[in-house]
């Protein structure tokens, strides 16, 4: 398996977890908080999925330049992930039309769910983490 397929294969098991996550907390946040509850699973399930999705994005993105590059890449979509998390939840944190608890249970339920999607993706992808870098053309000695 290809590294854009481990990337790939992590992205949609993923969103289907979101997907299970966010109607669930739906239904569960309509019991309990009504509409915002409805509102806040939604949220928390979709902020969950986005962030990951740009996070699997700048990862395939960077992979195409050199090593220095990569990690600029990443880390630069990381701090754009954290200040736009930032202000969303600024932007919630008073809003009406969210629940509070159910938005965080959501997001952390989705957060832990996509941390086990890799770990299991990782161990079942069958990818070398060494290199032969044995010159061929070296003698015994």
């Amino acid at each position: 398996m290809t590294a854009g397929k481990v990337l790939h294969r992590a992205l949609w098991l993923s969103v289907w977890l979101a997907v299970a996550v966010g109607v669930g907390g739906a239904i569960i946040g309509g019991m309990l908080a009504g509409t915002p509850g409805v509102w806040g699973a939604l949220w928390g399930a979709g902020l969950a999925v986005v962030f990951s999705a740009v996070t699997i994005a700048s990862i395939r993105l960077g992979a195409h330049f050199s090593p220095t590059t990569f990690f600029a890449v990443v880390m630069g979509s990381w701090l754009v992930k954290l200040v736009v998390f930032l202000v969303v939840l600024f932007a919630l944190r008073d809003s009406e039309t969210v629940d509070g608890p159910v938005l965080f249970f959501c997001l952390v339920v989705v957060v832990v769910g996509q941390l086990t999607i890799d770990v299991f993706v990782a161990l079942t992808s069958r990818q070398p983490y060494t290199t032969d870098s044995v010159d061929k053309d070296a003698k015994d000695t």
